[in-house]
Order: C-alpha cells, then sequence, then structure tokens
C-alpha cells in the first residue's frame, strides 16, 4: 500500500481526499507545509490553494519543496501559487474530480517505481515454469468415464 502525504488546512477537504482515495491509499493529513521531507512517503499532495487562502505566507515555504526527491501533486486555485520547479511535480486546478487525482496519483507511482527499479544493478530472474495441458477422467451422470483435456496456459512463479 502507498503512502500519501496530504497537506490540506480545511478539515472538510481532508475527508474529501481521504474518501477519494481510500481504500488503495494509506493517507497521513497535515494542515501544514513540513520544513523537512517527511520519510517513508510516496507521493505528496499539497492543496496550495487552501494553504494560499488561510496563509498567505505559505507560498514562500513552498521554496523548499524543490529540494526534496519525492513526486508532488501540486493542487492550484484561482489565483495559482508558485509551484515548486521540479520534473516529479503534478499541477491540478481545483476543483479536483477523483479520477484526474487517481490518473495523477498513477503517474507520480509509476514515476517513482522506474526510478527504483533503475537504482538496481541487476535485474532479479525468477524460473517461469509452464503447464499448457493437463488430462482429466471425469465421472459423467450415467457412470461413463470420459477423459478431459483441458487446454489452460499457467504460469506459476518460483519463489
Amino acid at each position: 500500500m502507498s503512502t500519501v502525504w496530504l497537506v490540506e488546512p480545511d478539515k472538510m477537504l481532508r475527508h474529501a481526499f481521504t474518501v477519494a482515495l481510500f481504500p488503495e491509499f494509506q493517507i497521513e493529513v497535515v494542515d501544514a507545509l513540513p520544513v523537512t521531507a517527511p520519510d517513508d512517503v510516496d507521493v505528496l499532495i499539497v492543496d496550495a490553494a487552501a494553504l494560499q487562502d488561510r496563509e498567505p505566507e505559505a507560498a514562500r515555504r513552498s521554496d523548499a519543496l524543490a529540494n526534496w526527491h519525492l513526486p508532488i501533486i501540486w493542487i492550484d486555485g484561482d489565483q495559482p501559487a508558485q509551484a515548486p520547479d521540479r520534473d516529479q511535480c503534478i499541477r491540478l486546478n481545483r476543483p479536483v474530480a477523483k479520477d484526474a487525482l487517481r490518473r495523477a496519483l498513477a503517474q507520480c507511482l509509476s514515476a517513482t517505481t522506474m526510478a527504483k527499479s533503475t537504482v538496481s544493478a541487476e535485474p532479479v530472474k525468477t524460473p517461469v515454469r509452464k503447464k499448457t495441458r493437463t488430462k482429466k477422467a471425469v465421472e459423467t451422470a450415467t457412470g461413463e468415464t470420459r477423459n478431459i483435456i483441458e487446454l489452460v496456459d499457467v504460469v506459476e512463479e518460483g519463489a
């Protein structure tokens, strides 16, 4: 399960985001931008529009996010706040649709997993056993025994 950090000062919007992302994601909610990058978090969602409405100085603190090595979903309102200048930052505009949020999260998580997979030097190979045909003896209701061949393609991965 992926962990998502949600920076949302509005209580109702916290619940809306949590319901939209439940049960696929574990949500941790905070009401202000943290000073340092959180540990063990896969994606950061920042509702910059709500932060700017409540605290106009929050836009200045967003410069620290540019140094974090963590994908960010940045939600803007009518007056766009300055998003961090990074490759892994996806901007959404208010109102945010559930499908658009899920697509952005999928894009962030796929970028994260691709980055993690390029870090490993050797690909892990698993042996694959393939079973293509099986014969079964089936007894019918009349007592006859028939051989049935199932053409099943089963792939099992070894441990």
